[in-house]
């Protein structure tokens, strides 16, 4: 993991290779890991597991769209993103609970 400052805004970054990201318990732990520590000490934008960009292209990304990134995290500051699923009752089987957090959210 590492961080890339674009201006006034930074990224947090790891190398993913050549194939996509694993969706696998041990790599959602460490996104939901990250995204942790990141909230103990900002409000980061949400990013959806497994986006990948090339550094320059991140770069560009930035650069082209620094003044709604801004924006939108002046809107997040402060806040956390939550989801709730709802599923009908018949559909629903015997699940394993969400993993928790360091902060004892799920």
């Amino acid at each position: 993991m590492r961080a890339l400052t674009f201006g006034g805004l930074t990224a947090l970054v790891s190398e993913a290779g050549d194939g996509a990201a694993a969706v696998s318990e041990e790599n959602l732990l460490a996104h939901n890991r990250v995204n942790a520590a990141a909230l103990a000490v900002s409000t980061p934008l949400p990013c959806r597991f497994g986006t990948r960009a090339a550094p320059e292209r991140l770069a560009e990304y930035v650069s082209a769209n620094g003044a709604a990134l801004a924006a939108a995290l002046a809107r997040v500051r402060g806040r956390a993103e939550m989801s709730v699923k709802l599923m009908e009752k018949s559909t629903v089987r015997s699940q394993k609970p969400e993993v928790e957090n360091e902060a004892g959210v799920a």
